[in-house]
C-alpha cells in the first residue's frame, strides 16, 4: 500500500487513527453526570463482543489439559447456558450470579452465559474461606452461583440460610440443584436471549481490597468493560502502523497463544488475556496451577506467543527459557500485571530472552484496569514507569491534598477519569462518593508522579495495603481477623519487602498480659478466618504497646521503619 501513511511514533499513528477513521473517533459525553471523552462508536452490550469472537470460527480457542472449544463452539456454549439461565433458574436482568472456581473452560462458558442472560457476573476469590465467601454472598445479594467442587464445599455450609442455589461444573456436588453440563444438554437454542441490557447498564462485580478491611464489590458497566477494551485494541493497531525490527512479531497466518496463569477473578486475566483474545482470536492455554516446567511444556507443545504473569512468574519463566532445551522460538512476549515489576527484572529478561518483548501498566479494578502502559523500548528504557496514559479517553491527573493537579514530577495521588470507570462500590454509596472527585477523576489511593515526557511513575499507597504476588491485601482485613484471637491485644500488620512476590505480610503483635501465643499458634487461627496468601510470614512480638501518633492510632511507619527491614 504505497500510499499508507508512514508512522515515526506508535503516539503518532494513534493520534491518526482517532482523527481520520470513524471507528475510533472521540466525542465528549455525559455519563453519570460527568462529561468524558468517550468512543463515538462503541458496541451495545458485551453480548456483542461475545458474538465477534464467534466469527473466529473453528480456530482453538479454549485450551485446558485434554479438553479444547473453538471460539464457536464456545459462544454457542455460552447462548445455551444463557437461555438455561434464564428459562430453569429463573435469572433476571441485574441478578448478581456469582463464579467460585479455578481457572477452567467453564469459567469463561458462565461468565459470558451470565452477561449474555442480562445478569452481572460476579467472580469469587477461588482462595477465599468459607467466612470470606459467605461475606461476598451477604454483600452481593447473589442467589446463584456456578462453581467447582473445592469452592462449593465452602459455599454450602451457609448457602441454604442465604438461599443460594447451586450449579456444579465437572462432577456432581450433593448440593446443587443442578450442573452445569445438564443445563448446556438441555437446551437447545444457540442465540443468546433478548434482555434489553445497555451498555450502561451493569455487566459486572468484582471483589477488591480496601483499606477499609472487607473487600468491596466494584459494579462495572458493559461500557466500561469495552471502553478498555477498545482503548487497548487502538494501541495494538497503532503498534502494528509501526513495527519495531528489534522485536520479532507473530508469523502472518499463525494463531497467536496466550498461557493463563493468572486468576479469572482479578481484571487482568479476564480483560486483557480473556477478553481481548476474543478480538484478535488468540488461543487461550489454561495451566492448572503456576509450574514452570509444565509452563514450558505447554510454550512449546501449544506454541504460545504471549505470557503474562506477576513479576514472579515472569521472572522465573525468562531464566527457565535460557536454560531449557525445549523450542521456545514462538514466544515474542513476556509481560507482567497485577503487581510492580523490579526495574532489575526488565533488563534480565531482555538479555535472557532476547526474542521476547516485555511490557506492563497500570490499573485498578475500579477503572477496569485501565490507566497507563508500557512495552519494548521504553519499558526498557524506563523499567521503574508504569507508562503512558493510555489513549485516547483516559485522563490522569496527579492531584494534591486540595485535589488540584500537581505540577510535573511532583508526587501526589494518582487520579483517573474515564468512561471505563466504575458504577459504584456496590451498596457502598459514602465509599463512592469519596473515591470521585467534584471532577469526576477515580482516586487510586496510590502515590505517583508524571514526567516532562508524560511518564507515570508509582512511588507508593496513600491506602494501607499490601501487594503480595499481584493479590491485594487489606492490612485492616487481617489485623480484625487476629483481634478475634483472645491473647491479641493490638496488632500492626505490614507489607515486607519480599524480592519474589514484591511484598510479603508482617505482623507486629503485643500480648494481653498474662496470655501467650507463638507463631504457629496464630498462624493455624488466621488459617480459619482467612485465605492462605493474607497469612503473614512473619511475626514479631513485642513487650510493650504498638507506638501511637497524635490522633492515638498506630503508627505505621514508625511500625515499618522499625520492622520492615529488619532481619
Amino acid at each position: 500500500m504505497a500510499n499508507a501513511p508512514q508512522f515515526e511514533t506508535v503516539e503518532q499513528a494513534i493520534r491518526h487513527m482517532v482523527e481520520n477513521d470513524p471507528a475510533w473517533a472521540v466525542t465528549q459525553e455525559e455519563i453519570r453526570g460527568v462529561k468524558h471523552r468517550a468512543f463515538a462508536e462503541l458496541s451495545a452490550n458485551l453480548g456483542e463482543v461475545f458474538a465477534f469472537g464467534a466469527m473466529h470460527g473453528d480456530a482453538p480457542f479454549l485450551v485446558y489439559e485434554e479438553q479444547r472449544l473453538s471460539f464457536a463452539e464456545t459462544y454457542a456454549l455460552s447462548c445455551r447456558l444463557a437461555n438455561a439461565l434464564v428459562a430453569k433458574m429463573g435469572v433476571k436482568p441485574g441478578d448478581r450470579v456469582a463464579i467460585a472456581m479455578r481457572n477452567y473452560p467453564e469459567f469463561i462458558l458462565a461468565y459470558q452465559a451470565i452477561i449474555l442472560a442480562g445478569a452481572v457476573a460476579t467472580p469469587l476469590n477461588a482462595w477465599w474461606t468459607t467466612r470470606e465467601l459467605q461475606y461476598a454472598f451477604e454483600d452481593s445479594g447473589a442467589k446463584l452461583v456456578i462453581g467447582d467442587k473445592r469452592r462449593l464445599d465452602r459455599i454450602t455450609p451457609f448457602a441454604s440460610d442465604l438461599g443460594v442455589k447451586i450449579i456444579s461444573v465437572r462432577g456432581d456436588h450433593e448440593a446443587g440443584e443442578a450442573t452445569l453440563d445438564g443445563l448446556i444438554e438441555g437446551e437447545a437454542e444457540t442465540t443468546p436471549p433478548q434482555t434489553g441490557v445497555g451498555r450502561d447498564d451493569p455487566a459486572t462485580l468484582m471483589y477488591t481490597s480496601g483499606s477499609t478491611g472487607y473487600p468491596k464489590g466494584v459494579l462495572s458497566s458493559h461500557r466500561g468493560v469495552m471502553t478498555t477494551l477498545k482503548s487497548w485494541l487502538l494501541i495494538l493497531a497503532g503498534g502494528l502502523a509501526v513495527p519495531d525490527p528489534r522485536y520479532p512479531a507473530v508469523p502472518e497466518g499463525k494463531q497467536m497463544g496466550v498461557l493463563l496463569a493468572l486468576p479469572l477473578f482479578h481484571v487482568t486475566a479476564t480483560h486483557s488475556l480473556y477478553l481481548m483474545s476474543l478480538f484478535v482470536g488468540r488461543k487461550i492455554v489454561m495451566i492448572r496451577k503456576w509450574d514452570v516446567e509444565e509452563t514450558l511444556r505447554l510454550i512449546e507443545a501449544e506454541e504460545i506467543t504471549h505470557f503474562v504473569g506477576v513479576p514472579t512468574m515472569t521472572a522465573e519463566l525468562a531464566q527457565a527459557c535460557s536454560e531449557t532445551d525445549r523450542n521456545m522460538a514462538s514466544l515474542i512476549d513476556i509481560s507482567s500485571g497485577g503487581a510492580k515489576r523490579p526495574p532489575e527484572h526488565v533488563a534480565r529478561q531482555r538479555k535472557l530472552t532476547p526474542n521476547a518483548a516485555a511490557a506492563s501498566g497500570y490499573g485498578l479494578t475500579e477503572t477496569n484496569a485501565i490507566g497507563a502502559i508500557i512495552n519494548r523500548a521504553d519499558y526498557e528504557a524506563r523499567p521503574d514507569a508504569a507508562g503512558k496514559v493510555v489513549p485516547p479517553v483516559t485522563e490522569v491527573k496527579i492531584a494534591g491534598e486540595d485535589g488540584k493537579a500537581l505540577p510535573v514530577g511532583e508526587i501526589g495521588e494518582i487520579c483517573i477519569r474515564s468512561p471505563a470507570n466504575m458504577i459504584e462500590y456496590w451498596n457502598r454509596p459514602e465509599d463512592t462518593k469519596a473515591v470521585f472527585d467534584e471532577e469526576g477523576y477515580l482516586r487510586s489511593g496510590d502515590l505517583g508522579r508524571l514526567d516532562e515526557d508524560g511518564f507515570l511513575y508509582v512511588q507508593g499507597r496513600v491506602k494501607d495495603m499490601i501487594l503480595r504476588g499481584g493479590e491485594n491485601i487489606a492490612a485492616l482485613e487481617v489485623e480484625e481477623a487476629f483481634y478475634e484471637h483472645p491473647g491479641v491485644a493490638e496488632i500492626a500488620v505490614i507489607g515486607l519487602p519480599d524480592e519474589r512476590l514484591g511484598e510479603a505480610v508482617g505482623a507486629v503483635v503485643y500480648l494481653h498480659e498474662g496470655e501467650a501465643a507463638d507463631e504457629d499458634a496464630l498462624r493455624a487461627f488466621a488459617a480459619e478466618r482467612l485465605a492462605g496468601f493474607k497469612i503473614p510470614e512473619r511475626f514479631w512480638f513485642r513487650d510493650e504497646p504498638l507506638p501511637r501518633g497524635g490522633t492515638a492510632k498506630i503508627d505505621k511507619l514508625t511500625v515499618k521503619k522499625l520492622y520492615a527491614g529488619s532481619e
